[in-house]
Formats: C-alpha cells, structure tokens, sequence
C-alpha cells in the first residue's frame, strides 16, 4: 500500500516526466494484483489519471489511459472513472492522441461500455466515429 501512495504522490508532483513512469507503474501494479485497484483509486489516483489525458506530454496520456483500462475492469470502479468525466477527455484522446493512447483508450472505452447507461454517454461524446476509425 505505501507504493501506492507513493505514485500517487508522484502523480501529483511537478515533475511531467514522472507523471508518465507512475501512471505506468499504477497500470502494472492494477493488472498485476486486482487487490490493489480499489486502494489505488482510495489513494486519489483516478482524478489525477483522467486529469493526465488532457496532458501535452503524449506519453503520460498514453499511461494514464492504460492504468485506466487496467482500472475501470473493476465494475466498482467504472461508474467512479465516469463520475469524475473521464468519457470526454477519454473521447479526445481518442481522436488526438498517439497510437497507444489510441489503443489504450478504446480498451477503457470497452471496459466503461459494459455499464448501460455509460453507452450512451460514450456515443453521446462522439466515440463511435474514432473508434470506427481505429479499425481501418
């Protein structure tokens, strides 16, 4: 747990080349121990992910997308991602970002959907057409 916090910490830091190392360190920890995706989001770390998809630095972007996707598979989680509007700044890297940030984001985009109501909410920001896309 005091990892946890530490990254998170480091999510919060200044430095913009350690909010990428972390966001990825979060992603390997979330996928790596299930256990631990509820503590990292506790910890504070989904506001400061969602707030990194709207970064200039692509690779941060494409982190916090990947510890997302490998957040929102807990079905606790996904209505707290959405709740903090991860959809709209998840649909605009979707149309703007890196081929990783691409990818990562459809696989929070597909994990998020599994909810009813957040469906519409993901057609509704526009998602249909750039994931569309990703598939030519």
């Amino acid at each position: 747990m005091a990892d946890v916090q530490a990254l998170v910490a480091r999510l919060r830091g200044l430095d913009a080349g350690d909010h990428a190392d972390a966001a990825a360190a979060l992603a390997r920890q979330s996928e790596a121990d299930p256990s631990l995706r509820a503590p990292i989001a506790d910890a504070g770390a989904l506001p400061l992910l969602i707030a990194l998809l709207r970064s200039t630095d692509t690779r941060a972007q494409a982190h916090a997308a990947e510890a997302l996707c490998a957040l929102a598979v807990d079905k606790d989680l996904r209505p707290r991602i959405v709740d903090l509007g991860a959809v709209p700044a998840l649909v605009a890297l979707l149309i703007s970002g890196t081929a990783e940030g691409k990818a990562w984001t459809a696989g929070t985009l597909a994990w998020l959907a599994r909810d009813a109501p957040t469906r519409t909410l993901i057609v509704g920001a526009g998602a249909l057409v750039p994931l569309v896309a990703l598939l030519r």
